[in-house]
């Protein structure tokens, strides 16, 4: 499993597989999704076999199962649950490859995802070589944020060392920023370096991307270079900066306390950096694990 994410209670409602031969389907109780339920998505690569799997907490029957998947041309990488308007439950999928798939959870065995961000654009007749979507990201999607203030934008870090906010409407990118510098040497992905691939673990690369949970256009970012950078979407230049002490691999904002950020970087420990006030250019560190 390389990657997590949780979904709210009662947000997803799977339709039930097609009865076949005409008869009531003998699963369709099963394929049921009660608002009671604990849900959360799991990104898993077995061999050459990659998927997203949602798996249910029963509270009643005390039993934790895989209620379908969606499968995956790519390693997965990070997940991201949202809910865009009234199409229902989705997920949007970071991989190795520099695209960003949005999946329907609702459908069972999806055949495709209802959108993709960034990857190659359609090939024209007579060219040979794929041309990237403009805006695209050029290399691995590491990260994947959905700002639930405003459903129709999504945030995405990736080894291309650029932020990202797409339109989700538009299905497009709408900001590039590239904060977090560039490159100093490529690095194993812990002790897997199979999955390595297309520079994932250079030192600049915008590992981690958080929304703020209160603060609309407030937006976190951790990177390889050990930086983290908190950004108001609305302006064009970063705000306050801190030195994580290692590359960060995981940025989150502490839910009790809304002007706190914390980080995990490489080497085991956690630190946290408070904002002060609410001005996003200014902040101190507050603890270190």
């Amino acid at each position: 499993i390389s990657a997590v994410c949780a979904v709210p209670r009662g947000a997803c409602a799977p339709q039930p597989r097609a009865a076949k031969g005409g008869a009531a389907d003998s699963d369709a109780e099963d394929d049921a999704v009660r608002a009671s339920d604990a849900v959360f998505l799991a990104g898993r690569t077995e061999d050459d076999f990659s998927c997203v799997e949602m798996y249910v907490y029963d509270d009643e029957q005390g039993s934790l199962y895989v209620h379908h998947d969606v499968r995956l041309e790519a390693f997965p990488l990070a997940l991201a649950f949202l809910q865009h308007g009234s199409a229902g439950a989705r997920v949007a999928v970071g991989t190795m490859e520099p695209r960003i798939d949005v999946w329907d959870l609702d459908v069972m065995e999806p055949a495709a995802p209802v959108a993709s961000l960034g990857g190659d654009a359609p090939t024209a007749a007579g060219r040979k070589a794929p041309r990237p979507t403009p805006g695209a990201h050029g290399d691995a999607v590491l990260s994947v944020s959905w700002r639930r203030h405003s459903p129709t934008v999504l945030a995405s870090g990736s080894a291309d060392r650029t932020v990202k906010l797409w339109d989700l409407n538009a299905r497009a990118c709408a900001v590039t920023w590239t904060h977090h510098g560039d490159r100093v040497s490529a690095r194993g992905a812990g002790a897997d370096s199979s999955v390595v691939g297309r520079g994932v673990d250079a030192r600049g690369d915008p590992s981690q991307v958080a929304w703020h949970p209160a603060e609309p256009a407030c937006l976190a970012t951790g990177g390889h270079d050990g930086r983290l950078a908190v950004r108001d979407a609305r302006r064009a230049t970063a705000g306050a900066t801190f030195a994580a002490g290692g590359r960060v691999e995981q940025v989150a904002w502490d839910p009790f306390v809304a002007t706190t950020l914390v980080a995990g970087d490489e080497t085991g420990g956690v630190v946290a950096f408070e904002q002060v006030g609410h001005d996003i250019d200014g902040g101190r560190q507050v603890d270190k694990l």
